[in-house]
């Protein structure tokens, strides 16, 4: 995902996050041009309950995913420099987004943080079997 100025929506990059999959969990990278990298571990659940312990692909239920999953970010040199976090509500599908973000951090590229992650999610739920559609489960109408 490219993130433009909204002031200036032609004009040159001012970042871009770059989601990635590993193992089925999900991380993102921060890019900013002139600027250090940033990087997500995996999303880890913060509480323990039912389901994964991390925000996966390999989510089997809808059931699985309700929870609070929390990701460090860590710069080039793997020291942490703040967090992204998502709180999932089933069978609601609310999601709730919280950071602590670089103070370099600008408003603009925090949001796109959290649309590039949204999207993630979404993914997820609408692959999972929806637990609160019976047996004949399938994927979450929107």
């Amino acid at each position: 995902m490219q993130i433009r100025d909204p002031a200036n929506p032609g004009g040159p990059l001012i970042g871009e996050i770059v989601p990635r999959w590993e193992d089925g969990e999900i991380r993102l990278t921060m890019r900013a041009p002139k600027e250090e990298t940033l990087h997500t571990r995996s999303f880890r659940r913060k509480e323990t309950t039912s389901g994964l312990a991390v925000l996966t692909r390999n989510t089997q239920s809808t059931l699985d995913l309700r929870g609070v999953y929390r990701a460090e970010v860590r710069d080039d040199s793997s020291l942490p420099d703040g967090w992204y976090q998502v709180g999932l509500w089933e069978p609601s599908g609310r999601r709730v987004y919280e950071s602590n973000v670089p103070h370099d951090f600008t408003v603009v590229e925090a949001a796109a943080v959290v649309v590039a992650l949204d999207a993630e999610v979404e993914y997820i739920r609408r692959t999972a079997s929806n637990a609160f559609r019976g047996s004949m489960g399938g994927g979450f109408e929107r």
